[in-house]
Protein backbone atom coordinates (compact mmCIF):
# COMPACT_ATOMS: atom_id res chain seq x y z
CA UNK A 1 0.00 0.00 0.00
CA UNK A 2 1.46 3.33 -1.06
CA UNK A 3 2.11 6.16 1.35
CA UNK A 4 -0.58 8.21 -0.40
CA UNK A 5 -3.22 5.50 0.13
CA UNK A 6 -2.17 5.12 3.76
CA UNK A 7 -2.53 8.86 4.27
CA UNK A 8 -5.96 8.87 2.61
CA UNK A 9 -7.12 5.97 4.83
CA UNK A 10 -5.86 7.75 7.95
CA UNK A 11 -7.61 10.98 6.97
CA UNK A 12 -10.84 9.10 6.23
CA UNK A 13 -10.66 7.36 9.61
CA UNK A 14 -10.13 10.68 11.37
CA UNK A 15 -13.07 12.23 9.53
CA UNK A 16 -15.36 9.34 10.48
CA UNK A 17 -14.23 9.59 14.10
CA UNK A 18 -14.97 13.32 14.20
CA UNK A 19 -18.34 12.78 12.51
CA UNK A 20 -19.28 10.18 15.10
CA UNK A 21 -18.17 12.51 17.88
CA UNK A 22 -20.78 15.03 16.77
CA UNK A 23 -23.60 12.80 18.01
CA UNK A 24 -24.17 11.26 21.43
CA UNK A 25 -27.02 8.79 21.68
CA UNK A 26 -26.85 5.87 24.10
CA UNK A 27 -29.09 3.82 26.31
CA UNK A 28 -32.18 1.80 25.44
CA UNK A 29 -33.79 3.97 22.74
CA UNK A 30 -36.65 2.66 20.64
CA UNK A 31 -38.96 3.95 17.95
CA UNK A 32 -41.42 6.31 19.63
CA UNK A 33 -44.69 4.64 20.53
CA UNK A 34 -48.09 5.84 19.41
CA UNK A 35 -49.67 8.73 21.27
CA UNK A 36 -52.13 6.37 22.99
CA UNK A 37 -51.30 5.62 26.65
CA UNK A 38 -49.59 2.30 27.35
CA UNK A 39 -52.08 -0.54 28.05
CA UNK A 40 -52.76 -1.29 31.68
CA UNK A 41 -51.72 2.15 32.94
CA UNK A 42 -54.45 4.37 34.32
CA UNK A 43 -54.31 8.12 33.54
CA UNK A 44 -52.00 10.13 35.78
CA UNK A 45 -50.76 13.74 35.92
CA UNK A 46 -48.00 14.34 33.39
CA UNK A 47 -45.31 17.02 33.46
CA UNK A 48 -44.30 18.20 30.01
CA UNK A 49 -40.69 19.42 30.38
CA UNK A 50 -39.63 22.21 28.00
CA UNK A 51 -36.12 23.67 28.06
CA UNK A 52 -34.62 26.33 25.79
CA UNK A 53 -36.96 27.84 23.20
CA UNK A 54 -35.51 29.20 19.96
CA UNK A 55 -35.76 29.31 16.18
CA UNK A 56 -34.55 26.69 13.70
CA UNK A 57 -35.53 23.37 12.16
CA UNK A 58 -35.01 21.48 15.42
CA UNK A 59 -37.24 23.89 17.31
CA UNK A 60 -40.00 23.52 14.70
CA UNK A 61 -39.94 19.73 14.90
CA UNK A 62 -40.01 19.68 18.70
CA UNK A 63 -42.67 22.39 18.93
CA UNK A 64 -44.89 20.38 16.56
CA UNK A 65 -44.44 17.30 18.77
CA UNK A 66 -45.28 19.28 21.90
CA UNK A 67 -48.40 20.63 20.22
CA UNK A 68 -49.51 17.08 19.44
CA UNK A 69 -48.94 16.03 23.05
CA UNK A 70 -51.03 18.94 24.32
CA UNK A 71 -53.80 18.12 21.85
CA UNK A 72 -53.72 14.48 22.96
CA UNK A 73 -53.97 15.28 26.68
CA UNK A 74 -57.78 15.64 26.80
CA UNK A 75 -58.15 12.46 24.74
CA UNK A 76 -56.06 10.16 26.92
CA UNK A 77 -57.33 11.73 30.14
CA UNK A 78 -53.91 12.57 31.57
CA UNK A 79 -53.86 16.06 33.14
CA UNK A 80 -50.83 17.87 31.70
CA UNK A 81 -48.70 20.44 33.51
CA UNK A 82 -46.20 22.34 31.36
CA UNK A 83 -42.89 23.04 33.11
CA UNK A 84 -40.56 25.59 31.48
CA UNK A 85 -36.95 24.99 32.54
CA UNK A 86 -35.40 28.38 31.81
CA UNK A 87 -34.04 30.25 28.78
CA UNK A 88 -37.50 30.88 27.38
CA UNK A 89 -36.47 34.47 26.56
CA UNK A 90 -34.58 35.28 23.36
CA UNK A 91 -31.29 36.71 24.73
CA UNK A 92 -30.82 38.87 21.61
CA UNK A 93 -34.16 40.67 21.85
CA UNK A 94 -34.91 40.02 25.55
CA UNK A 95 -38.45 39.11 24.53
CA UNK A 96 -40.36 35.89 24.01
CA UNK A 97 -39.24 34.17 20.77
CA UNK A 98 -41.05 35.50 17.73
CA UNK A 99 -40.35 32.66 15.30
CA UNK A 100 -43.53 30.92 14.11
CA UNK A 101 -42.86 27.58 15.82
CA UNK A 102 -42.20 29.08 19.27
CA UNK A 103 -45.05 31.58 18.92
CA UNK A 104 -47.45 28.76 18.03
CA UNK A 105 -46.33 26.71 21.02
CA UNK A 106 -46.66 29.67 23.40
CA UNK A 107 -50.15 30.39 22.07
CA UNK A 108 -51.17 26.74 22.44
CA UNK A 109 -49.98 26.61 26.06
CA UNK A 110 -51.93 29.82 26.70
CA UNK A 111 -55.03 27.99 25.44
CA UNK A 112 -54.13 25.05 27.66
CA UNK A 113 -54.11 27.38 30.69
CA UNK A 114 -57.36 29.05 29.63
CA UNK A 115 -59.01 25.61 29.71
CA UNK A 116 -57.83 24.96 33.26
CA UNK A 117 -54.38 23.48 32.58
CA UNK A 118 -51.33 24.50 34.57
CA UNK A 119 -48.02 25.95 33.42
CA UNK A 120 -45.07 27.03 35.61
CA UNK A 121 -41.54 28.29 34.93
CA UNK A 122 -38.13 28.57 36.52
CA UNK A 123 -35.70 31.39 35.69
CA UNK A 124 -32.66 30.63 33.54
CA UNK A 125 -29.59 32.49 32.33
CA UNK A 126 -31.41 34.34 29.58
CA UNK A 127 -34.06 35.67 31.96
CA UNK A 128 -31.40 36.98 34.33
CA UNK A 129 -29.21 38.43 31.56
CA UNK A 130 -32.21 40.32 30.22
CA UNK A 131 -33.47 41.29 33.70
CA UNK A 132 -36.80 39.92 32.50
CA UNK A 133 -39.79 39.79 34.85
CA UNK A 134 -40.77 36.41 36.26
CA UNK A 135 -43.78 36.36 33.95
CA UNK A 136 -43.11 38.56 30.87
CA UNK A 137 -46.09 40.05 28.98
CA UNK A 138 -47.73 37.30 26.96
CA UNK A 139 -45.94 34.47 28.76
CA UNK A 140 -48.22 31.42 29.21
CA UNK A 141 -46.97 30.43 32.65
CA UNK A 142 -47.14 31.34 36.32
CA UNK A 143 -44.11 32.20 38.46
CA UNK A 144 -45.27 33.87 41.68
CA UNK A 145 -41.68 34.36 42.87
CA UNK A 146 -38.16 33.23 42.01
CA UNK A 147 -38.49 30.25 44.40
CA UNK A 148 -41.78 28.52 45.15
CA UNK A 149 -43.54 25.18 45.66
CA UNK A 150 -46.24 23.68 43.44
CA UNK A 151 -48.39 20.94 44.95
CA UNK A 152 -49.85 18.38 42.51
CA UNK A 153 -52.94 16.44 43.54
CA UNK A 154 -53.98 12.97 42.44
CA UNK A 155 -56.52 14.42 40.04
CA UNK A 156 -53.90 16.61 38.37
CA UNK A 157 -54.77 19.90 40.08
CA UNK A 158 -51.62 21.98 40.55
CA UNK A 159 -51.39 25.07 42.74
CA UNK A 160 -48.73 27.16 44.44
CA UNK A 161 -48.40 25.98 48.06
CA UNK A 162 -45.74 28.34 49.46
CA UNK A 163 -45.54 31.93 50.62
CA UNK A 164 -42.47 33.96 51.63
CA UNK A 165 -42.73 37.33 53.34
CA UNK A 166 -41.51 39.46 56.23
CA UNK A 167 -38.20 40.75 57.55
CA UNK A 168 -36.29 38.65 58.24
CA UNK A 169 -37.70 36.64 55.39
CA UNK A 170 -39.71 33.57 56.37
CA UNK A 171 -41.47 31.02 54.17
CA UNK A 172 -44.39 28.76 54.98
CA UNK A 173 -46.30 26.00 53.22
CA UNK A 174 -50.06 25.74 53.08
CA UNK A 175 -51.50 22.66 54.84
CA UNK A 176 -51.37 19.47 52.77
CA UNK A 177 -54.93 18.28 52.05
CA UNK A 178 -53.71 14.69 52.10
CA UNK A 179 -54.32 13.76 48.46
CA UNK A 180 -51.09 15.17 47.00
CA UNK A 181 -48.97 13.10 44.62
CA UNK A 182 -45.86 15.30 44.83
CA UNK A 183 -44.53 18.79 45.49
CA UNK A 184 -42.48 20.53 42.80
CA UNK A 185 -39.84 22.72 44.46
CA UNK A 186 -38.90 25.41 41.94
CA UNK A 187 -35.51 26.98 42.79
CA UNK A 188 -33.62 29.77 41.03
CA UNK A 189 -30.03 28.50 40.71
CA UNK A 190 -28.54 31.27 38.54
CA UNK A 191 -27.71 33.83 41.28
CA UNK A 192 -25.36 31.31 42.86
CA UNK A 193 -23.97 29.55 39.80
CA UNK A 194 -23.64 32.40 37.32
CA UNK A 195 -22.77 35.73 38.91
CA UNK A 196 -22.04 37.20 35.47
CA UNK A 197 -25.65 36.72 34.42
CA UNK A 198 -27.32 37.50 37.75
CA UNK A 199 -24.88 40.12 39.04
CA UNK A 200 -24.24 40.92 42.69
CA UNK A 201 -27.14 43.34 43.10
CA UNK A 202 -30.13 43.24 45.43
CA UNK A 203 -32.22 41.10 43.06
CA UNK A 204 -29.74 38.23 43.16
CA UNK A 205 -29.29 38.54 46.92
CA UNK A 206 -33.06 38.51 47.43
CA UNK A 207 -33.47 35.38 45.31
CA UNK A 208 -30.75 33.55 47.26
CA UNK A 209 -32.26 34.58 50.59
CA UNK A 210 -35.66 33.37 49.43
CA UNK A 211 -34.19 30.03 48.31
CA UNK A 212 -32.59 29.44 51.70
CA UNK A 213 -35.75 30.43 53.58
CA UNK A 214 -37.87 28.13 51.41
CA UNK A 215 -35.47 25.22 51.94
CA UNK A 216 -35.62 25.78 55.71
CA UNK A 217 -39.43 25.70 55.59
CA UNK A 218 -39.42 22.50 53.52
CA UNK A 219 -37.03 20.69 55.85
CA UNK A 220 -39.18 21.66 58.82
CA UNK A 221 -42.49 20.55 57.31
CA UNK A 222 -43.43 16.97 56.37
CA UNK A 223 -45.17 16.49 53.07
CA UNK A 224 -45.46 14.32 49.96
CA UNK A 225 -42.39 13.30 47.97
CA UNK A 226 -40.62 16.37 46.59
CA UNK A 227 -39.08 16.94 43.16
CA UNK A 228 -36.61 19.74 42.44
CA UNK A 229 -37.18 21.98 39.42
CA UNK A 230 -34.03 23.92 38.50
CA UNK A 231 -32.43 25.46 35.45
CA UNK A 232 -28.98 24.02 36.21
CA UNK A 233 -28.77 20.22 36.52
CA UNK A 234 -27.64 18.72 39.81
CA UNK A 235 -25.19 16.36 38.10
CA UNK A 236 -24.56 16.30 34.36
CA UNK A 237 -22.54 14.09 32.02
CA UNK A 238 -22.62 16.82 29.36
CA UNK A 239 -20.29 19.79 28.74
CA UNK A 240 -21.65 21.59 31.84
CA UNK A 241 -20.76 18.70 34.16
CA UNK A 242 -17.70 18.52 36.38
CA UNK A 243 -14.66 18.22 34.09
CA UNK A 244 -16.60 19.47 31.05
CA UNK A 245 -15.83 22.48 28.91
CA UNK A 246 -18.17 24.77 30.94
CA UNK A 247 -18.45 23.14 34.40
CA UNK A 248 -21.31 24.53 36.49
CA UNK A 249 -23.71 21.59 36.84
CA UNK A 250 -22.47 19.26 39.56
CA UNK A 251 -23.55 18.89 43.17
CA UNK A 252 -20.35 20.49 44.46
CA UNK A 253 -21.10 23.71 42.57
CA UNK A 254 -24.56 24.25 44.07
CA UNK A 255 -25.25 26.51 47.04
CA UNK A 256 -24.43 24.77 50.32
CA UNK A 257 -27.97 24.73 51.73
CA UNK A 258 -29.33 23.12 48.58
CA UNK A 259 -26.47 20.61 48.37
CA UNK A 260 -27.02 19.59 52.01
CA UNK A 261 -30.74 19.07 51.39
CA UNK A 262 -30.04 16.87 48.35
CA UNK A 263 -27.44 14.78 50.20
CA UNK A 264 -29.81 14.40 53.15
CA UNK A 265 -32.58 12.95 50.97
CA UNK A 266 -35.02 15.88 50.98
CA UNK A 267 -35.85 15.26 47.29
CA UNK A 268 -36.61 12.10 45.34
CA UNK A 269 -35.32 13.61 42.11
CA UNK A 270 -34.85 16.67 39.92
CA UNK A 271 -35.80 18.00 36.50
CA UNK A 272 -33.58 20.60 34.85
CA UNK A 273 -32.60 22.29 31.59
CA UNK A 274 -29.39 24.19 30.71
CA UNK A 275 -27.67 21.34 28.86
CA UNK A 276 -28.65 21.17 25.18
CA UNK A 277 -29.33 17.48 25.49
CA UNK A 278 -31.64 14.89 27.01
CA UNK A 279 -30.51 12.82 29.97
CA UNK A 280 -32.29 10.50 32.40
CA UNK A 281 -30.97 8.41 35.27
CA UNK A 282 -32.91 6.35 37.82
CA UNK A 283 -30.39 7.12 40.56
CA UNK A 284 -27.70 9.80 40.22
CA UNK A 285 -25.91 8.66 43.39
CA UNK A 286 -23.00 6.89 41.61
CA UNK A 287 -22.50 9.87 39.29
CA UNK A 288 -22.46 12.24 42.27
CA UNK A 289 -19.92 10.00 44.00
CA UNK A 290 -17.55 10.14 41.08
CA UNK A 291 -17.68 13.82 40.17
CA UNK A 292 -18.56 15.49 43.47
CA UNK A 293 -17.20 13.00 46.03
CA UNK A 294 -20.51 13.07 47.92
CA UNK A 295 -22.59 10.13 49.16
CA UNK A 296 -26.35 10.66 48.82
CA UNK A 297 -28.38 9.11 51.62
CA UNK A 298 -31.25 8.10 49.33
CA UNK A 299 -31.83 7.37 45.63
CA UNK A 300 -32.22 10.49 43.48
CA UNK A 301 -33.51 10.38 39.90
CA UNK A 302 -32.74 13.12 37.40
CA UNK A 303 -34.14 14.30 34.08
CA UNK A 304 -32.37 16.91 31.93
CA UNK A 305 -34.37 18.39 29.05
CA UNK A 306 -32.81 21.46 27.44
CA UNK A 307 -32.80 20.40 23.80
CA UNK A 308 -35.91 22.00 22.29
CA UNK A 309 -33.70 24.21 20.10
CA UNK A 310 -29.99 24.33 19.26
CA UNK A 311 -29.29 20.73 20.38
CA UNK A 312 -25.64 19.79 20.79
CA UNK A 313 -25.61 17.17 17.99
CA UNK A 314 -23.32 18.40 15.25
CA UNK A 315 -22.10 21.46 17.15
CA UNK A 316 -18.36 20.92 17.25
CA UNK A 317 -16.49 21.19 20.58
CA UNK A 318 -19.70 20.88 22.62
CA UNK A 319 -19.83 17.21 21.61
CA UNK A 320 -16.16 16.26 21.63
CA UNK A 321 -15.50 13.37 23.96
CA UNK A 322 -12.90 15.14 26.08
CA UNK A 323 -15.21 18.15 26.61
CA UNK A 324 -17.93 16.10 28.34
CA UNK A 325 -18.45 15.93 32.11
CA UNK A 326 -16.82 13.17 34.13
CA UNK A 327 -19.97 11.95 35.89
CA UNK A 328 -21.02 8.38 35.11
CA UNK A 329 -23.01 8.07 31.91
CA UNK A 330 -26.74 8.29 32.67
CA UNK A 331 -29.11 5.45 31.80
CA UNK A 332 -30.26 7.34 28.70
CA UNK A 333 -28.64 10.30 26.95
CA UNK A 334 -29.00 11.98 23.58
CA UNK A 335 -27.82 15.35 22.33
CA UNK A 336 -30.38 15.43 19.54
CA UNK A 337 -33.39 17.76 19.62
CA UNK A 338 -36.27 16.69 21.84
CA UNK A 339 -38.19 17.04 25.09
CA UNK A 340 -39.05 14.99 28.18
CA UNK A 341 -42.05 13.94 30.25
CA UNK A 342 -42.45 12.96 33.88
CA UNK A 343 -45.66 11.12 34.72
CA UNK A 344 -46.65 11.08 38.40
CA UNK A 345 -48.18 7.65 38.91
CA UNK A 346 -49.45 6.41 42.27
CA UNK A 347 -46.70 3.77 42.63
CA UNK A 348 -43.91 5.09 40.42
CA UNK A 349 -42.50 7.95 38.41
CA UNK A 350 -42.40 7.41 34.65
CA UNK A 351 -39.46 9.25 33.05
CA UNK A 352 -39.65 9.53 29.26
CA UNK A 353 -37.23 11.16 26.83
CA UNK A 354 -38.15 11.79 23.19
CA UNK A 355 -35.40 12.68 20.72
CA UNK A 356 -35.61 13.36 17.00
CA UNK A 357 -32.63 11.57 15.48
CA UNK A 358 -32.01 11.57 11.72
CA UNK A 359 -35.63 12.48 11.01
CA UNK A 360 -37.19 9.81 13.26
CA UNK A 361 -38.54 10.12 16.78
CA UNK A 362 -36.88 7.84 19.31
CA UNK A 363 -38.02 7.20 22.87
CA UNK A 364 -36.38 6.05 26.11
CA UNK A 365 -38.23 5.39 29.37
CA UNK A 366 -37.45 4.66 33.01
CA UNK A 367 -39.80 3.63 35.83
CA UNK A 368 -38.72 4.75 39.30
CA UNK A 369 -40.60 3.26 42.24
CA UNK A 370 -41.99 5.61 44.85
CA UNK A 371 -40.88 5.27 48.45
CA UNK A 372 -37.46 3.85 47.63
CA UNK A 373 -35.58 3.09 50.86
CA UNK A 374 -32.47 5.08 51.86
CA UNK A 375 -29.10 3.80 50.76
CA UNK A 376 -27.36 1.47 53.24
CA UNK A 377 -24.44 2.84 55.21
CA UNK A 378 -22.01 1.14 52.84
CA UNK A 379 -22.62 1.06 49.11
CA UNK A 380 -20.60 -0.11 46.14
CA UNK A 381 -18.68 2.70 44.48
CA UNK A 382 -18.19 3.19 40.76
CA UNK A 383 -14.81 3.57 39.12
CA UNK A 384 -13.85 6.87 40.75
CA UNK A 385 -11.24 7.90 38.19
CA UNK A 386 -13.07 8.82 34.98
CA UNK A 387 -11.97 6.91 31.91
CA UNK A 388 -13.20 6.59 28.37
CA UNK A 389 -14.52 3.01 28.39
CA UNK A 390 -15.09 1.99 32.03
CA UNK A 391 -18.70 3.15 32.47
CA UNK A 392 -21.32 0.43 32.88
CA UNK A 393 -23.41 2.05 30.12
CA UNK A 394 -22.21 1.05 26.67
CA UNK A 395 -20.79 4.07 24.87
CA UNK A 396 -22.15 4.78 21.38
CA UNK A 397 -20.93 8.06 19.92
Amino acid sequence: MTATRLLRRALLGSALTLAGACSIHRGDWRTARAEDPAPGLSPAPRLLLVGGLGAGAASRAVSDALLRRLDQAPVDGEPTIVIWLGDQIDPKTCELPADPASAQLLARVAQHRARGGASFAVRGLAEWTCAAPLTPPGAPWSAPSANYVVRVGRGGAAAVASRCAGAPLRCELSPDPGDSLAELVVLDTTPWLDREAAGDGPAAAASLAEQRALLAALLAAPGPERILVTHHPIESAGPHGQGGIWPDSALLFHEEALARAIVGGAFVGAVSGHERSLQAVADASPAVKRSSRAWLRAPFFQVIAGAVSRPDAGRGPRTWRFFQGTALAPDHISNHAGYAELTLRASAYELTLRARRYGRWREAALYVDRGRPPHPAETASPVMDPCADCDPIATRW
